[in-house]
Parts: C-alpha cells; structure tokens; sequence
C-alpha cells in the first residue's frame, strides 16, 4: 500500500464519532486533556484566530500536529453532516462543516491519508464526503488513492477507482494508473470491474494516449456482467476514437444475441456518438457503414 497507514484506532474513534451507530468504545481526549500546544492549536482554528493563516503554516511544519489537525477537522465534517449543520445554496453564513472542508483542502496533502482511509473503511455517507474532499484536493491525493486498489476490501477497491476518474492527469505517472486501472478491470468483484472501466473511460478524455485505455474498454465490452460491458460503451464514446467502432460492433450484435435491450441501446449511443449521425441502426447496416466510411489510415498518435 502507498503512504503511510493510520494508526487503526484513530480511524476507529473517527467513526465512531462521526457514524449514526457508534462502532467503537475507542475513548476521544477532552481538549483540556491534549497537550498546550495541541490544545492552543484547535482552541485557534475553533475560534477562528486573526493569526490562524500563519499558526496554519507551523502546523504543516509539524507532522503529529497536522494529523491532529486533519483528524480533528475530518470529524467536524462528518458530524456536522450528519447533524445537518449545512449551509443552504443562497446561505452567506459559513458553519463548520464549510469551514472544515476548505480548510482540509488547504491542507492538503496532509489530509490525503486520513481522507482516503476513511473513505476505504467508512460507511456510504463517509466515503462520498472524503472522496469529494481528495478529488478537490487533487494530483496529491493520486498516489494514495492508487494504493487503495490493493486492499484487501471489494468496495475500498471500488471507491479508489471511482475516485481516480475523477482526479486530474498524473503527469509522469500517467500511465502507472491506467495500468493500475487496467488490471482492476479484472477485479474479481463485478462492481470494481465497473467502476475501474467507468474510471478509465473518464481519464481517457485528459490522456495524451488513448490507446491502451481503448483496448482495456474494449475488452471489457465483453466482460460476464452487464453492467461492466455498459460502462466500457460509454467510456469508449468518451474517447471519440472511430477504431474502437469493431469492438462496438461485436457488442452490439452479442446484446441482440442475448436479447438485452438495455445493453443493445448503450451500444448504439456509443455508436451514434462515434459516426457522429443521430441514426440508429441494425448491427448488420453498422457494419456495411463502417466498411463504407472506415478511415483509410488511422491516426500514430493514438495507438
């Protein structure tokens, strides 16, 4: 696993906190407890300090204080979530659950750990909230999020690859997380399959190559679940790439095959998508188009 694990407890008082149903007996310390400068450090930001932007500067200098401020702030976000204390959209008031989102953005990659872990072990609600908070977080979150593609958990594998679709290209490390994607498409769990396809299919339209993405969509068109063949449709018209209309093809026709009509319609979308024509056709007239309007030579860039 990428990064460094939390200490199990942590994460396990975090929850029991912040869940409907507590978890754990795990004992949180009263801030008259915490050491001064621990205390004076969440007293600060509580209380909303004129010198908090300079006192937030020497607590990312400190790594045990920053991961009391992030697991401090992590709790306030979902506590405050659960109470409701949200802010409504035409709301000016800012409470803290909009305080402590942005300011575990601010933190950055000190709050990538306790984010990501929390989403990989956290009920549906925490998983949505840590995830949002990576993905504005960004580039920084990837290598973490990465690593969760290991574990051991079907859905923390599945919420890892959900999140990389939407985090921003990795630069060098590109093609490390379509590979990693790629081989999660293969996941023994039909639900990470999908989301590992749905995953590619979204970084595929901020790739400078497309081409392994195409061929990994394209294999997963036939993958034994439905829904798995259904997201790499889609991911395939994400890509606007013509050459992975004979993959379409063979879809197309293996859902006429099995009568799914649910699957027949995504591949006729993907297909409408990527002729650029709004009609719909038999498999058998999409194949005598493709041999009428198939290019001649296909683009190098994109293989």
């Amino acid at each position: 696993m990428r990064g460094v694990r939390l200490l199990p407890a942590v994460l396990l008082s975090l929850l029991a906190a912040c869940a409907s149903e507590p978890k754990s007996t795990a004992r949180l310390r009263p801030v008259g407890e915490l050491p001064p400068v621990y205390k004076d450090t969440w007293v600060a930001w509580v209380e909303q300090a004129a010198d908090w932007s300079e006192r937030r500067e020497a607590v990312l200098a400190d790594p045990k204080l920053a991961s009391f401020l992030v697991d401090n702030l992590a709790r306030t976000m979902l506590k405050s979530y659960r109470a409701g204390a949200i802010a409504g959209a035409h709301d000016l008031r800012v409470g803290p659950f909009e305080r402590s989102r942005a300011e575990l953005v601010r933190m950055g990659a000190h709050a990538v750990p306790t984010l990501a872990e929390l989403m990989a072990i956290g009920d549906a609600t925490t998983a949505l909230l840590c995830g949002e908070q990576l993905v504005e977080i960004g580039r920084p979150s990837i290598d973490y999020v990465l690593g969760l593609l290991e574990r051991k958990e079907p859905h923390a594998r599945a919420r890892a690859a959900e999140v990389l679709g939407q985090l921003p290209h990795a630069g060098a490390k590109e093609p490390a997380v379509v590979a990693a994607l790629v081989a999660a498409t293969g996941d023994a769990e039909w639900f990470v399959r999908e989301s590992a396809t749905e995953a590619l299919g979204h970084r595929g339209t901020r790739a400078t190559e497309i081409g392994p993405t195409r061929q990994a969509l394209s294999r997963a068109l036939m993958d034994d679940d439905p829904e798995v063949g259904r997201a790499a449709a889609f991911g395939l018209a994400r890509l606007a790439d013509p050459e992975a209309i004979p993959a379409l093809l063979n879809f197309l026709e293996r859902a006429e095959r099995e009568a799914d009509l649910v699957s027949y319609e995504a591949g006729q979308r993907a297909l409408r998508a990527l002729s650029r024509t709004q009609k719909s056709r038999s498999p058998r007239e999409w194949r005598d188009w493709w041999r009428a309007n198939r290019p001649s030579r296909t683009s190098g860039g994109n293989q």
